[in-house]
C-alpha cells in the first residue's frame, strides 16, 4: 500500500487526540481498522496512551495560595492605577498650563491700565536722610603713605 505513511501518521495523530475529544464514528472506524491491519502500531498506542494516562493522573495542579491570590490583585490594581495615571496625565497637565497662561494674561490686561510713566524725578536717586556723610580716611586702607 503505497499511502501507508501518511495513514499512519493520520492513526497517531487520532491516538493522540482521543483523549482531548471524541471523535467522531467515522475517526472511530478507521482507528479500529487500522489497528486491525497494524497490530504492532495499536500495541505502542495502547502503552502510549497508558503512559500519558499515568503522568496525567500525577500531576497535580498545585491550589493557589491566600496570599498569591492578595499578591496579584494588588498588583492587578496598582497596574490599573498606573495606567489610568498615564491616561490622564497629559491632559491635566496641558489644562494646568492653560490655566496658569489664562490667568497670567487676564492679569496683565487688568493692570495695563493702572501703570504710570515713569518720569525723570522718580528715577534719580535720593539720600534718606540729611545726614553729612562720613567719608572714611584714605591712608587708613592704604599700604604705604600718600606723598602730598
Amino acid at each position: 500500500m503505497p499511502f501507508k505513511g501518511l495513514r499512519s501518521k493520520r492513526y497517531w495523530n487520532l491516538v493522540r487526540t482521543r483523549d482531548e475529544r471524541p471523535l467522531t464514528e467515522k475517526e472511530n472506524d478507521f482507528l479500529l481498522e487500522y489497528s486491525e491491519s497494524a497490530p504492532s502500531e495499536a500495541v505502542l498506542a495502547e502503552l502510549e496512551s497508558e503512559a500519558m494516562q499515568f503522568f496525567r493522573e500525577q500531576s497535580l495542579e498545585p491550589a493557589p495560595t491566600d496570599h498569591l491570590t492578595s499578591v496579584i490583585s494588588r498588583k492587578w490594581a496598582m497596574e490599573r492605577k498606573k495606567s489610568a495615571f498615564g491616561y490622564w496625565f497629559p491632559a491635566v497637565a496641558g489644562a494646568s498650563i492653560t490655566a496658569v497662561a489664562v490667568l497670567a494674561i487676564l492679569q496683565i490686561l487688568t493692570n495695563a491700565g493702572k501703570t504710570t510713566e515713569a518720569t525723570w524725578r522718580d528715577a534719580e536717586a535720593r539720600r534718606m536722610s540729611n545726614r553729612s556723610i562720613d567719608f572714611p580716611d584714605p591712608r587708613v586702607f592704604s599700604p604705604r603713605p600718600i606723598d602730598r
